[in-house]
C-alpha cells in the first residue's frame, strides 16, 4: 500500500502549534509556514472517533473506524496504527485477523507521526469479543484476535472473547478465544494484556507455529473444561517477561496459568526468561503444565500461591525440564507434590522452596513431597534452599516438614542444599532456623545473613553456577534484600556461591502494597509499567509513567474485593501483589 501523491495533512497554522504542543508534530522557526508532517507512507490508521465520512486510512483525519478494514486494506510490509478505544467485530467473528507481514500496533492519540510517539499505557487501545457487555455468552467474539507469519502485534489489551463446547466446528471453536495462532511463523506479541478471556480450553491457543512472547500478561482468564490460559502445540516459542495471574483452569485442565499449566501448557520446545505464575489453578500443575517431545528450560522464574490438585505449581509430565533460578513460595497441592509434581527427568539449579504444601486440605489423600514428588524420574537439585515445606504423611496425625520425596522408580541427586529435612548428598546442609526474610509485597525469598540460618550462605557449588547462570554472572547477583551481591559480599575473585535464588539487584519489584476502605496506596522500585487489576469485573487500570514510584488511588471497591498489582520492568520477572479491600 502506498499513500496517494496528494496526501497531505491540512491543517491550519493555528491547529499545527496545537497539535506541536500535544505531542504532535515538531515546529519549526516559522510555524506558520511549516507544512505538515508526512507520516510513513506503509502506515494505514484506525480511529473509532473518526466522524468525518472519509474512511480510506490513508491518514488519521480518513482513519478507518474498524481494526479489520485497516488489515484487509494492507498489504505485506504495512503497518496498521490504532488509536485508543475500544473495538468490537459487533458478532462471532473476530474483531482482528492479522494479515501476513502486517503488524498492528495500539497505543495512539491520533495524531502521531512516528511510531516512537505512541504510548500503550497512557492510550489504551482495547480489542473486546464482548459484543454485549454481559459477560461470556455465545454472541461473543470466538476469537478476538487471530495471528498471523512475519508480523508484530503489540500494544493492545484483548479481552471478552469467549469460546465453548458444545459448537458446531472443529477444534478452533473451543480454543483461542483471545488468541488463536495456527501454523504461523515469525510473530511477535509484545506489550499485551489477555485478560478475562473464557474458553472450553486454552484462551491463547498457540499450535505448529513460532511465536514469541515478551511484556505480556496473561490474567483472569478461565477455561471451562481446560486450560485457562496458554497452550503450546508444538510449537517453538520464546517467551520472556510474561506473567500469568489467577488464570483457572476447568475440570480437566492441565496447567491453569500455561498448559504447560492452569497458567501455561507446553507440548514441544520452549526457552524462557523472567516469568511470574502466581494465583493460578488447573487439575494438573496449577501454574504450568509440562507434555513435551523437546526440552523446556526457565531461567529466572517465580512460582507463588498456585494451586493443583497434583503439583501446586508445576506438573511434568513428560520432557526434560531445566529450571535455573527460580522462586517457589506458597503454593497447594490438594494431594502430591506441593509445589511440583515431577514425572521426567528435571534439572533445579539455584532454587528455593518456601511454605508450599502438599495434601493442604488433610482430606485423607495422604499427600507426599511438600515441596516436590520425584516421580519414577531422575531429578537433579543443585544449590537448592527448603524451608517450611509441610505435608500430610499418613505416620502423623499433623503435617510434617516435608521438602523431597522420591516415590516409585525415581531416583534423587542433591547436593549443596540448605534444608530441614537431611536431604542426602554431598555438601548438603541442615538448617536450624528460617533462612529466608519477604520484606517486599512482592514476596521476594532473600536469604537472612544473620543468626543459625546462615546455613544456605556460601554454600553452594560454584561450578554449578557457572554453567547454569553464567560465570561472572551470578557473582553480580544477589540472595539478600539489601541489594549487596555476591561479589560485594565476599570480594571479586573470592566469593562462593549462596544457595537458593539469586536476584539482578535492578529487578523490579513491587515495595509496599495496600488498601484501605477509600485508597490504594503502592510503591514500586524499577518498574516500567504497573497494571492493577480488579478482580470483580474486566476493567484495568495502567498506571502513566509518573506513577510509577508509587502513588495513591481513590477506589469504590466494596469489602472483600481482591486487587492485583502488577509490575514489569527491564530486569527480572514480573513482581505481584495482591491487597484484600477490608
Amino acid at each position: 500500500m502506498k499513500k496517494p501523491e496528494n496526501a497531505k495533512w491540512s491543517l491550519s497554522a493555528l491547529a499545527l502549534l496545537i497539535a506541536a504542543l500535544m505531542g504532535g508534530c515538531p515546529l519549526t522557526e516559522d510555524p506558520i509556514a511549516l507544512p505538515a508532517c508526512e507520516p510513513p507512507e506503509n502506515v494505514l490508521y484506525v480511529n473509532q472517533n473518526n466522524d468525518s465520512g472519509d474512511e480510506d486510512g490513508t491518514t488519521w483525519e480518513s482513519a478507518f473506524t474498524s481494526v479489520q478494514a485497516a488489515v484487509d486494506a494492507a498489504t505485506s510490509g504495512d503497518e496498521v496504527w490504532v488509536a485508543a478505544g475500544t473495538y468490537k467485530s459487533g458478532s462471532t467473528d473476530p474483531v482482528l485477523t492479522m494479515a501476513e507481514g502486517v503488524s498492528v500496533f495500539g497505543g495512539f492519540t491520533g495524531g502521531e507521526c512516528t511510531h516512537e510517539d505512541s504510548d500503550w499505557i497512557a492510550n489504551p487501545t482495547i480489542l473486546d469479543g464482548d459484543n454485549t457487555g454481559d459477560g461470556p455468552t455465545t454472541d461473543d467474539s470466538w476469537h478476538v484476535v487471530v495471528g498471523a507469519s512475519s508480523a508484530r502485534f503489540s500494544g493492545f489489551q484483548v479481552t471478552g472473547g469467549h469460546v465453548d463446547y458444545p459448537c458446531d466446528g472443529p477444534f478452533e471453536c473451543i480454543s483461542g478465544s483471545a488468541m488463536y495462532n495456527d501454523s504461523v511463523s515469525g510473530l511477535s506479541i509484545d506489550h499485551v494484556v489477555f485478560h478475562h478471556n473464557t474458553a472450553f480450553n486454552c484462551s491463547i491457543l498457540t499450535g505448529f507455529s513460532g511465536v514469541s512472547f515478551s511484556d505480556v500478561i496473561l490474567f483472569a482468564n478461565a477455561g471451562t473444561w481446560g486450560n485457562g490460559g496458554l497452550c503450546l502445540l508444538m510449537s517453538d516459542t520464546a517467551m520472556g517477561n510474561v506473567a500469568f495471574v489467577n488464570n483457572q483452569g476447568g475440570p480437566h485442565s492441565s496447567g491453569g496459568g500455561m498448559s504447560n499449566g492452569g497458567g501455561m501448557s507446553d507440548d514441544y520446545s520452549l526457552m524462557a526468561m523472567n516469568l511470574t505464575f502466581s494465583r493460578n489453578s488447573a487439575t494438573y500443575g496449577g501454574g504450568l503444565y509440562i507434555l513435551a517431545s523437546d526440552a523446556t528450560t526457565f531461567v529466572n522464574a517465580t512460582f507463588a500461591e498456585n494451586y493443583g490438585d497434583q503439583g501446586g505449581a508445576v506438573y511434568n509430565d513428560s520432557g526434560e525440564f531445566t529450571l535455573i533460578n527460580a522462586t517457589f513460595r506458597g503454593n497447594l497441592a490438594e494431594s502430591d507434590g506441593g509445589a511440583a509434581f515431577l514425572w521426567d527427568d528435571s534439572s533445579l539449579i539455584n532454587v528455593s522452596f518456601e511454605s508450599n504444601e502438599a495434601d493442604f486440605l488433610d482430606d485423607d489423600h495422604d499427600g507426599v513431597g511438600g515441596a516436590i514428588l520425584v516421580e519414577s524420574s531422575s531429578v537433579e537439585v543443585i544449590n537448592g534452599a527448603f524451608y517450611g515445606n509441610l505435608d500430610d504423611n499418613p505416620a502423623s496425625s499433623n503435617p510434617v516438614s516435608s521438602e523431597i520425596v522420591v516415590s516409585g522408580s525415581g531416583n534423587l541427586t542433591a547436593s549443596h542444599t540448605c534444608n530441614e529435612t537431611d536431604i542426602e548428598g554431598t555438601g548438603n546442609v541442615t538448617l536450624t532456623g528460617q533462612p529466608f526474610e519477604q520484606p517486599n509485597a512482592g514476596g521476594e525469598l532473600f536469604l537472612d545473613p544473620a543468626g543459625a540460618d546462615t546455613g544456605c550462605i556460601d554454600a553452594g557449588d560454584n561450578a554449578a553456577a557457572d554453567a547454569a547462570i553464567g560465570e561472572g554472572l551470578w557473582e553480580a547477583q544477589t540472595t539478600r534484600a539489601d541489594g549487596q551481591t555476591e561479589s560485594d559480599i565476599d570480594g571479586t575473585g573470592s566469593e562462593t556461591v549462596d544457595d537458593g535464588r539469586h536476584y539482578d539487584p535492578s529487578a523490579v519489584r513491587i515495595d509496599s502494597f495496600k488498601a484501605d476502605a477509600t485508597n490504594i496506596t503502592w510503591t514500586s522500585t524499577y518498574a516500567e509499567s504497573c497494571h492493577l487489576f480488579n478482580d470483580e469485573d474486566r476493567s484495568v487500570l495502567v498506571t502513566s509513567v509518573a506513577g510509577l514510584g508509587g502513588g495513591v488511588l481513590a477506589h469504590g471497591q466494596t469489602g472483600g474485593t481482591e486487587l492485583f498489582l502488577i509490575c514489569m520492568g527491564s530486569a527480572g520477572e514480573p513482581a505481584v501483589a495482591v491487597v484484600t479491600v477490608p
